[in-house]
């Protein structure tokens, strides 16, 4: 006999068909399978006897030791022949709570929000909004950054952060730089010591160079101490100062300053005797 009703419950050793099967009972339903190693699968349901038909629904696998405890598979089967489906979602886990995956075959749909108690690891993040603007927003107690790096290993090689009063981008590591570009050419670099504007920069307001608290003009340079130059023009890199505007030459027993036209001056001390000098207090 393939049917048989004992103790309460039915027992088949074949299969059981029907249009409609409905079980009951006023605390919970199980629905269980094992075979000859006592693998159980389980599904069953608890009632609270509040109205609601089920409070909860499990689905429970006992694993081999030393394993996976349980491994649950949803698979969709348009023709309703076992095995001939595709996976859709695999659930797995290793019953300490050391270890646990939920793995999605193609895309997870979520309708309103997703929300995370742990950490989010994967290869690829899409966003994508049919309408208005999609947007990433991060925050904590303390501020927010983005780390960028390789190798993965690396604590960051480049780290976008703020601590809520301004934006600092960070590239980690002598030598390395920050580039801004458009349409894929360099426009501006910052170095360790060198910031390099290609081909041109256009200021809309007054240009202080120095430590400068007045700005009367639309260049202002300031510069302390004797021998001060403030504009060079040489006839080639780390020459001497072939035309050069000063503040504060000292030589002769006056002071003052000055514009300088020579075959070249490094400091007015000992200088070879100039082209023309104007200088004036």
């Amino acid at each position: 006999s393939i049917f048989a009703v004992s103790q309460g419950g039915i027992y088949t050793t074949g299969g059981m068909y029907a249009e409609e099967l409905e079980l009951k009972d006023s605390t919970g339903i199980t629905i269980q399978t094992a075979n000859s190693n006592a693998r159980h699968k389980k599904i069953f349901a608890t009632s609270s006897n509040d109205g609601s038909p089920w409070d909860e629904m499990v689905y429970y696998s006992r694993g081999s030791a030393g394993g996976w405890s349980g491994q649950h598979t949803f698979t969709v089967d348009k023709s309703g022949t076992s095995g001939t489906g595709y996976e859709a979602l695999r659930i797995r886990d290793s019953g300490d709570g050391s270890n646990s995956i939920v793995a999605v075959t193609h895309k997870l749909g979520v309708g309103t929000a997703l929300d995370v108690a742990g950490d989010i690891s994967g290869e690829r993040l899409n966003l994508e909004k049919s309408s208005g603007y999609a947007s990433i927003e991060i925050g904590g107690g303390s501020g927010a950054f983005i780390d960028m790096k390789n190798p993965f290993s690396d604590d960051f090689d480049c780290r976008l952060i703020t601590d809520g009063t301004g934006l600092d981008i960070i590239a980690a590591g002598a030598g390395n730089h920050i580039t801004l570009k458009t349409n894929g050419t360099e426009r501006f670099q910052v170095e360790d010591a060198l910031v390099t504007v290609t081909p041109k920069a256009t200021f809309t307001t007054s240009v202080n160079i120095g430590s400068v608290t007045n700005s009367p003009a639309e260049l202002n340079i300031v510069r302390s101490g004797d021998d001060a130059a403030l504009i060079n023009f040489s006839e080639q890199d780390q020459a001497a100062i072939e035309f050069g505007i000063f503040g504060n030459f000292a030589g002769g027993g006056e002071t003052g300053n000055g514009i300088y036209v020579g075959t070249g001056i490094t400091s007015w001390s000992g200088n070879d005797a100039p082209i023309m000098f104007f200088r004036g207090d």
